[in-house]
C-alpha cells in the first residue's frame, strides 16, 4: 500500500462508483509521505477545506491535512455552509486559524464530537483516519446506509 496524502479533499473530488464507494478523484496535489516522519510542508488545496497549518508552511505527517478537510466536507454535508467563512481568501485562512465553527442544536452530538476532533487547530492532536473510521457517529451512518442499500431504496 502506498502512504499517500491527498491535501486537495472536498466535494468536488469525491465521488460514487455504481455499488455507492466513496472514491476519490484529481490526486494532482498528494504526496507521498513517510508514517511518524514530518517530513511534507503542508499546502492546503481548496481553502475552504484547508487545515490551519497549510497556511503556515508547518511541517506535517500528511494526513493530518486529509482528516481536516474530510471534517470540513462532513460539515459541509450536514449544514449547506462551509464550517469557516471570510469575504476574502485573507478572511477565510484567519477564519481558518483562529475561530471555531457554528454547531447548530441540530447537528447529532455524536457528529459534533467527530467533527470537533477532526477540525482540531492543532495537528498533532488532530483524530486519525482509523479513528475517524471508528466513530460512533460514523458507524452508526455506515450500519444505516448499508441498510437502505440492501433494501434497494436510493434515499430516504
Amino acid at each position: 500500500m502506498i502512504d499517500l496524502a491527498h491535501r486537495d479533499i472536498k466535494p468536488d473530488n469525491v465521488f460514487l462508483d455504481g455499488d455507492k464507494n466513496v472514491l476519490l478523484g484529481d490526486f494532482g496535489l498528494s504526496d507521498r509521505f513517510k508514517p511518524k516522519h514530518r517530513s511534507m510542508v503542508a499546502r492546503g488545496g481548496t481553502i475552504h477545506y484547508s487545515a490551519p497549518e497549510s497556511f503556515l508552511g508547518s511541517m506535517v505527517e500528511g494526513p493530518e491535512l486529509d482528516v481536516w478537510s474530510v471534517g470540513a466536507v462532513l460539515y459541509v454535508m450536514m449544514r449547506g455552509r462551509y464550517p469557516f467563512w471570510g469575504e476574502t481568501d485573507g478572511e477565510t485562512a484567519k477564519a481558518i486559524m483562529f475561530t471555531e465553527p457554528f454547531w447548530p442544536e441540530w447537528f447529532p452530538a455524536d457528529a459534533v464530537d467527530l467533527l470537533k476532533k477532526m477540525l482540531v487547530k492543532n495537528p498533532r492532536q488532530r483524530i486519525s483516519m482509523s479513528k475517524v473510521k471508528r466513530h460512533p457517529f460514523i458507524q452508526r451512518e455506515v450500519r444505516h446506509w448499508k441498510r437502505v442499500v440492501s433494501a434497494g431504496v436510493d434515499s430516504e
